[in-house]
């Protein structure tokens, strides 16, 4: 995945219970609706099926992992919600935009405004400060004014606990802190979905634990929605976050090379 970065929303993001929603008769709207999605890839000669007649949803404002085994389809799927892709067949539905619709203009415009990108090996550039990092996409992207810029990059380093750390550069950084540099750099321009393929991968579990926590509470504060890709889920006592593996269906390898989802996939009901 090629990491880009976001704005945040600052809305309450506490999401009302199912069972008052339902009593007050309103919804929550979806942040992503996938309808029969398939994708196809060609190697060489062969046409491989990566994903096959994948259904799920995802309402806004929740945090929520892509629980799966290696080659289940995950990278794929964050692949077309993050409009670096697109489905063979099917329908795709993020933040209210037909990925499969868009023109490439179109579609990095749309990642670039709206979808923020957390990977598992931080894609900082080295030869940047943290703080130069975060403003990085404020600057190539959005091209805000130094001052506002400034004032964001602050917002940004004192919301995942790096203020001190500003003027390091990556070499100087943990894993733990290269990861919330990520973060921070992923909500730069007021992302309102955030997609982290496997962030917690090359992190030691207590690490991984103070990771995702720190994208939960940003969840809570910002309003934004969090969708993440890992292998296994964690102990909800444990690692921190929804045990999203009860409400999957599990993957299964299609017959033509590699894995591909033939099952439907759903999210769970959670926070």
């Amino acid at each position: 995945m090629t990491c880009r970065a976001f704005p945040v929303a600052n809305v309450p993001a506490t999401p009302t219970p199912s069972h008052r929603r339902r009593k007050e008769g309103w919804l929550i709207p979806e942040a992503i609706v996938a309808d029969g999605v398939v994708k196809r890839y060609r190697a060489g000669e062969l046409e491989v099926t990566a994903l096959r007649g994948v259904t799920f949803s995802l309402a806004n404002r929740r945090f929520a992992p892509l629980v799966g085994p290696s080659g289940s389809g995950k990278t794929s799927r964050l692949n077309m919600i993050g409009a670096l892709d697109r489905p063979s067949e099917g329908r795709l539905t993020v933040l209210g935009e037909d990925i499969g619709r868009l023109s490439r203009p179109e579609a990095d415009r749309f990642r670039a405004e709206r979808i923020g990108f957390v990977c598992q090996d931080f894609n900082l550039i080295p030869v940047l400060t943290e703080a130069e990092n975060i403003a990085y996409p404020l600057v190539m992207v959005q091209s805000w004014p130094a001052e506002k810029r400034r004032a964001r990059v602050a917002e940004l380093l004192a919301a995942v606990d790096m203020t001190d750390q500003a003027d390091k550069r990556p070499d100087q950084l943990s894993g733990g802190q290269k990861q919330r540099v990520a973060i921070a750099r992923a909500l730069a321009t007021g992302a309102k979905l955030v997609l982290a393929d496997e962030p917690t991968a090359n992190l030691d579990g207590e690490t991984a634990q103070r990771v995702i926590a720190l994208m939960r509470r940003i969840r809570d504060g910002e309003g934004v929605t969090f969708l993440f890709s890992t292998p296994r889920p964690a102990h909800p006592r444990r690692g921190g976050y929804d045990p999203a593996h009860r409400g999957w269906r599990r993957a299964r390898r299609g017959p033509a090379g590699g894995g591909a989802c033939s099952r439907r996939w759903r999210l769970p009901r959670a926070t």
